[in-house]
């Protein structure tokens, strides 16, 4: 299938060493990415279609998940309605799933087993999303920015995520530098541990950077090595465009595939979060 960001897929795609993942540079055929990439969404059109009004930030991330799409599909083109549609499909993520397969043991325990069956898939956040799989594909952007700056350190993503992934629309105009995916691992003798979901540059080191290109697509199986990061981009008057694909198994696994042991920070920072969310609950 033309659209299949996995059209392109070889053992030489797919990677074990920090975690696992894939990556493949030129992953959809020039015209159908050259098609994409002239009707991806505006900036202005992603912001409208989210469901509250918002304080627009520099360097902020910014998506149109896949339930705002589908309210509104009418206003994008068949193209990006059946690329949207095609990887928030059950054949899809099975695809993934079939991929992965082999580390699911090592990373999730007894859970593998579930993770290792055929399932229906939902997609998030609307009536259909009743199912043991929750799947996504957002189409995002990272606003302009008047400074150099990163939109997100290293970090992994939520326990929830089985997998999570990007494929870059990068300005073909655009000279801006940075942007790039830092992919890291964990120095000897350090303790896994994290304030939230982020983890201190003093713990890893920096081993790989996946250029922000084109055209490219990476996609990680998501557990506590897989720790990630966005470089610092340097001004730029255009926004960096990506798509998101991820999916979820928290309607299965309510409290996540896997624990994320916190420092003394993430601890007190998850306590002050519960009092005030249970403070506001007595005050509704």
């Amino acid at each position: 299938m033309k659209i299949d960001v996995l059209n392109k897929i070889s053992e030489n795609c797919i990677f074990s060493d920090p975690f696992p993942y894939i990556y493949i540079k030129n992953c959809l055929p020039e015209d159908v990415y050259n098609e994409l990439d002239k009707s991806y969404p505006s900036d202005q059109e992603i912001i409208r279609n989210q469901k509250k009004i918002m304080k627009i930030k520099q360097n902020q991330r910014i998506d149109l998940n896949t339930s705002q799409f589908i309210n509104s599909k009418e206003n994008f083109s068949t193209l990006w309605n059946d690329f949207v549609n095609y990887h928030t499909s059950e054949k899809f993520f099975n695809k993934v799933s079939n991929i992965f397969n082999p580390y699911f043991e090592k990373y999730f325990g007894e859970k593998s087993s579930f993770l290792k069956q055929k399932h229906k898939v939902g997609i998030r956040y609307t009536d259909n999303d009743i199912h043991s799989i929750s799947v996504d594909c957002q189409i995002g952007i990272n606003t302009p920015t008047q400074k150099k700056s990163s939109v997100r350190g290293p970090h992994i993503d939520s326990p929830h995520q089985l997998f999570g992934g990007f494929l870059y629309f990068k300005d073909k105009n655009s000279k801006v530098i940075g942007g790039d995916l830092d992919i890291y691992e964990w120095m000897p003798g350090k303790e896994k541990l994290f304030t939230d979901s982020n983890v201190s540059l003093k713990k890893i080191k920096k081993v790989l950077t996946i250029k922000y290109e084109a055209n490219s697509f990476f996609l990680l199986l998501n557990n506590l090595d897989a720790i990630h990061g966005v470089s610092e981009r340097n001004k730029s008057s255009t926004s960096r465009r990506l798509v998101n694909i991820i999916g979820e198994v928290y309607n299965e696994f309510p409290d996540g595939l896997f624990n994320i042991p916190q420092t003394k920070k993430g601890i007190l920072k998850n306590s002050l979060r519960t009092i005030s969310r249970d403070f506001k609950r007595l005050n509704a």
